[in-house]
């Protein structure tokens, strides 16, 4: 098309270079002097076209003698790139090896991908928890009326409370500086952490856990000593009343809000079919034989009563109800293990704690909300009761999504550890299909009421394939060939993957043209302490 301009973007498939001797098919009978002169031949990239600079796909030929450039403008390489424009900023485009445009090219994922879920895997140590906490940190500024919920398996987002002292690796390339940075942190956090039986008072709770996650890690860190009030009790959550910690480090002045949760009786019994542990057979016969309990006993108080009751009503159930005996035993087990369990029913102040309700903390929301399973499992809390408790958290917000107020209000939920609340394989192939299940009835209202759900697993092999399948958005850091073949990575990703630096990442996403792209998030924005490195840091320091 002679006499027409545009620019069109290309991806390098290909480099080619031949040794300009051995085009001439010198016979073999004559022997040449090397001459370095016989390589100074043409480079031939081959390369095929992506978009032109209007966004629309290319569909003519490109005219010979076309002068190639690399691009520096980063609007122009938005388009030609196929990026969204619009949306959360998730890392700035990189090659592998280096930013692309000296990193002004920021990749951005529309806020209605959120709600078709999204999937992130890499090796420990890869950055998947930096950059969740990047998105966190920019959800927060940028889409103000959404709610951040994450399950905090490992301990890791407590921290956040205590901002960086200093200017992120690279987050220049996001943020103009760090005192944009403070000026747009989070102020405010609510930790919902797990009781056990036999706490003093809330306020010993609180001391406890306020110098275990914050002035511990904080003195580890930086070597300095955050001021810290404490204010008991707080706002009220029904079943507890919440307490307000005062968190000041030099200018800079942070509130915690813990709320203390248990697993009630109270709050389960009209829906403890969704636990797992139960067999298919009681499941069904579950509701009508603590129906028959409770008619029985009068009232029941506590899981510790219904186990007692049970025991004692267990022939009769067998003979009205017709229950198998395996059934009954099922049933039996499950009961004697929740009602033994140290962060059942757990009674403060001669009330019994248990979860706080969605609507009172979607209208007291100030700022990211985390469930922090690692403090109660430090403490002898068995796995498979902190599980419980984060399917019970995640069924309220389902319940809220459904047939509550929540239907106008953006969520976004955390899934850290992903494979441990939905593994591909468990006990029992029904307690896996079952919480297989529960979690695609949630992604599937998520969708259309506006729930997100963020997956963050080291191998896909050890997730439940479900959790896969539901994930649209796909982010994958460093991992194994095995487990980026699972995911159907391009064969030109899998070696770069495989040994990929912190923190860099593939993309894949619908909403991409080509559907994959390079990326890189800059050092954590919100707090992310690795005590391993300030251990080293000072191992390394002289004297």
């Amino acid at each position: 098309m002679r006499g027409y301009k545009e620019t069109v973007g290309l991806k390098i498939v290909g480099l080619h270079r031949v040794d300009a001797i051995s085009d001439i098919q010198v016979p073999s009978a004559i022997t040449l002097d090397p001459d370095i002169e016989g390589l100074m031949t043409n480079v031939v990239v081959e390369a095929t076209p992506l978009l032109a600079e209007t966004g629309e796909p290319f569909t003519y030929a490109i005219e010979p003698q076309s002068p190639v450039v690399l691009p520096k403008d980063k609007d122009v390489l938005t388009k030609v790139i196929g990026l969204p424009s619009e949306g959360v900023p998730i890392g700035f485009l990189h090659t592998g090896s280096v930013p692309v445009a000296n990193g002004g090219v920021t990749v951005k994922l529309p806020y209605v991908e959120f709600f078709k879920h999204m999937l992130i895997i890499g090796t420990t140590g890869s950055g998947k928890t930096t950059f969740i906490k990047n998105l966190i940190y920019f959800v927060h500024r940028l889409w103000r009326d959404a709610m951040v919920v994450i399950i905090d398996a490992a301990g890791d987002y407590t921290q956040v409370a205590i901002p960086p002292l200093t200017q992120p690796e690279d987050s220049e390339l996001m943020i103009s500086n760090y005192g944009e940075l403070i000026d747009t942190y989070p102020r405010w956090l609510t930790v919902l952490v797990p009781l056990r039986r036999g706490v003093g008072s809330v306020m010993d709770f609180v001391k406890s856990y306020v110098n275990e996650r914050l002035v511990r890690v904080t003195k580890a860190y930086y070597g300095l000593d955050p001021e810290v009030s404490i204010k008991v009790p707080g706002r009220d959550y029904g079943t507890i009343k919440s307490a307000m910690v005062g968190v000041k480090l030099g200018g800079y002045v942070a509130t915690v809000e813990l709320i203390p949760v248990s697993l009630s009786y109270h709050q389960l019994k009209d829906h403890l079919e969704i636990l797992p542990l139960f067999s298919r057979q009681a499941k069904v016969y579950l509701r009508n034989a603590i129906s028959y309990l409770e008619s029985e006993a009068g009232s029941i108080l506590n899981f510790t009563h219904l186990y007692r009751v049970f025991q004692e009503k267990s022939d009769d159930l067998m003979k009205i109800m017709k229950l198998h005996r395996g059934t009954l035993e099922n049933i039996e087990r499950v009961l004697n293990f929740i009602a033994s369990s140290e962060e059942v029913d757990v009674v403060i102040g001669r009330k019994i704690v248990g979860m706080p309700p969605v609507d009172r903390l979607a209208v007291n929301y100030k700022g990211p909300i985390v469930l922090d399973l690692d403090y109660a499992a430090m403490r002898g809390a068995h796995f498979l009761i902190l599980n419980m408790i984060a399917y019970e958290f995640l069924r309220t917000f389902y319940v809220w999504k459904k047939v509550g107020s929540g239907i106008a209000r953006p969520v976004l939920f955390v899934l850290d550890e992903a494979h441990r609340f939905f593994p591909s394989e468990g006990t029992t192939s029904e307690e896996v299909e079952v919480l297989a299940d529960f979690i695609s009835r949630i992604a599937r209202l998520g969708r259309s009421r506006g729930l997100g759900l963020i997956f963050s697993t080291h191998s896909p092999k050890d997730v439940h394939k479900i959790v896969i399948q539901l994930a649209n958005t796909k982010v994958m850091f460093r991992s194994e060939k095995e487990y980026l073949d699972m995911l159907d990575v391009p064969k030109e990703y899998v070696r770069l993957l495989e040994l990929a630096p912190d923190r860099v990442a593939l993309l894949r996403t619908s909403t991409i043209r080509s559907g994959y792209a390079l990326l890189k998030t800059p050092g954590p924005l919100l707090s992310h302490y690795d005590l391993g490195r300030a251990l080293i840091r000072k191992a390394e320091e002289p004297g």
